[in-house]
């Protein structure tokens, strides 16, 4: 049923991504669509130099990519425009090559108010799997990813500068690109909705003008959802809540993947000695939140790195009571061979590493321990809930939500971990779990088949076998190669003279 008015939507889309994500934005295309909203798309056709999934600029990838997104547009009734990215221009390059001599310079770089720098270590930090990548070693990726998110933040400045946009979507907005959308519209005062995963693969949720790595706001969207409660009872709310920690006990995937599926049910470190005070430290796979931001810095360390190394060395000046256990995140097994290598060497007599790959059941480990560490990890609020000693040294979703220790400095810390403590309120861990379980918008018109794949309107959207197709992307490609290189070399010694 049509409204008497009509927003004006913009749905942008620098790269088509994997189900649900695409199929997220058609969705969300045909709903406004069937209230009479008008609806545009804007996608890149292969002009981007790069983006997080084709980080070589795969002229083959860029086909499948366009060919996708036609076959999902072609699904909407009515049809609606699909503009190109560099239509929007004219652009402004940056210098050919960007150089910084450390990530605290990279971080820090803005460009008309753009934490440009932010945003592309973001995406640089997901493709390297390294919380400190090297710059130099990635310098040709690190410019391709920043020549990408300027022109998508040009893009989307013209766009509303030219325009009146009620309402854009965008999907996450911690990528490069695709922060520069959420950032345009910031500075512009449009209104901006991320749109990502929900509690389940029947569900998607969305962000208002707020990333939806953002701490505060999560927990002050646990809270809402808590007391208002979606007519469920104090008793309803407290159970639904405790499914959440059950199902990932049970290795159930509702969102996204378990990451302790292949570990042996019950099976602890060789060697665990129940009569020493046992200490477990859950790491974090802290590449999606290490550059979302400063109220994702550690508050103890300048990493979870440091912080796990100088916690290792603590405990080898400790007396042979002690045991610490470092659990590694499964999902650390794709890091950085470097990184994952200096927290394997920390191994010693009284500190045992426990590799990501290896079947040591997490959740054994969490009930014999005597105290549990994490930087944030989900281990560390499913150890409030399972009745555990809880000691917090990172930021995190539940880090206001009561129940874990919060240590104000490394002296503090090691003496919490070294103390038998008690359980902390589980009150928290329920509001936690409560949220994770249920949050969301269904779906109308896609039906997930697992976490990566589905149907919408009854279609596998997928790349067509389209030999015309791919001819027009690969002369496409060519010209907008050209034009590139050629705006930089013109634009080049203009931006190098300012700064």
């Amino acid at each position: 049923m049509s409204r008497e008015w009509r927003l004006k939507i913009a749905i942008i889309s620098p790269y088509r991504t994997v189900a649900p994500h695409f199929e997220t934005e058609l969705e969300l295309a045909q709903n406004h669509l069937d209230v009479g909203d008008e609806v545009q798309l804007i996608a890149c056709l292969g002009e981007l130099p790069c983006c997080d999934f084709n980080q070589a600029h795969s002229q083959r990838r860029c086909s499948n990519c366009v060919g996708r997104r036609e076959h999902g547009v072609d699904l909407l009734n009515p049809q609606l425009p699909v503009r190109s990215i560099d239509r929007l221009g004219p652009f402004e390059m940056k210098p050919a090559l960007w150089r910084f001599t450390s990530l605290d310079e990279l971080v820090n770089f803005r460009v008309q108010d753009f934490d440009i720098g932010f945003a592309v270590l973001s995406s640089l930090v997901s493709i390297t799997r390294e919380s400190e990548p090297d710059l130099l070693e990635h310098s040709k990726l690190l410019n391709r990813l920043m020549q990408s998110a300027w022109i998508t933040f040009q893009a989307t400045t013209h766009l509303l500068n030219r325009e009146k946009i009620d309402r854009v979507y965008v999907f996450n907005g911690r990528f490069a690109s695709m922060r520069a959308v959420l950032r345009a519209c910031q500075q512009h005062g449009a209104d901006c909705y991320l749109h990502e995963r929900g509690c389940d693969i029947r569900h998607y949720d969305l962000y208002q003008n707020v990333l939806p790595h953002d701490p505060e706001y999560i927990e002050s969207q646990i809270r809402q959802l808590w007391d208002a409660g979606n007519g469920h009872s104090p008793s309803e709310k407290a159970r639904v809540g405790a499914t959440w920690f059950c199902d990932r006990r049970q290795r159930v995937e509702r969102n996204w993947k378990s990451f302790v599926k292949h570990q042996r049910k019950n099976q602890l470190p060789d060697g665990f000695n129940r009569h020493k005070f046992n200490i477990g430290l859950f790491t974090s796979s802290d590449d999606e939140f290490v550059a979302i931001g400063d109220a994702w810095k550690q508050p103890i360390y300048r990493s979870q790195l440091d912080g796990v190394r100088q916690i290792a060395h603590e405990f080898n000046r400790l007396s042979d009571d002690y045991r610490l256990y470092i659990r590694l995140h499964p999902n650390q097994s794709s890091c950085n061979t470097r990184q994952l290598g200096a927290l394997l060497g920390l191994a010693s007599h009284r500190v045992t590493v426990i590799g990501p790959d290896e079947p040591v059941d997490s959740y054994a480990l969490l009930d014999e321990v005597d105290n549990v560490v994490s930087f944030g990890s989900s281990m560390g609020i499913e150890a409030v809930y399972w009745r555990k000693p809880s000691i917090l040294l990172g930021p995190c979703f539940y880090r206001e939500l009561g129940g874990t220790y919060r240590p104000k400095d490394h002296v503090q810390a090691i003496q919490m971990m070294t103390r038998r403590q008690s359980a902390g309120d589980a009150t928290g861990a329920l509001m936690y779990g409560y949220w994770f379980q249920t949050h969301g918008i269904a779906f109308k018109y896609f039906e997930a088949t697992d976490l990566f794949e589905g149907r919408f309107k009854g279609e596998v959207v997928h790349a067509r076998n389209n030999r015309k197709l791919s001819r027009r992307i690969a002369f496409k490609l060519n010209t907008i190669s050209n034009s590139v290189q050629r705006l930089a070399r013109n634009f080049q010694n203009r931006f190098l003279r300012a700064g």
